[in-house]
């Protein structure tokens, strides 16, 4: 796959959501899988809870 940027060829297609969860597995974060949802599908199929609240939803 070619570098849209550079036009290079050092560039693999990957599966972003094996991705993320091999990346989840290896650091011991725990996946839920829950049943089909619009709404999530809306967003990509992907979702998440956040343990701290990012510094822009502070004080909201």
């Amino acid at each position: 796959m070619a570098c849209p940027a550079c036009l290079g060829f050092g560039l693999r297609q990957i599966d972003l959501r094996e991705e993320m969860m091999r990346l989840a597995e290896q650091h011991g974060v725990e996946v839920e899988i829950v049943p089909h949802s619009d709404n999530l599908m809306k967003l990509g199929g992907v979702g998440c809870l956040l343990r701290y609240q990012s510094p822009g939803d502070i004080g909201r």
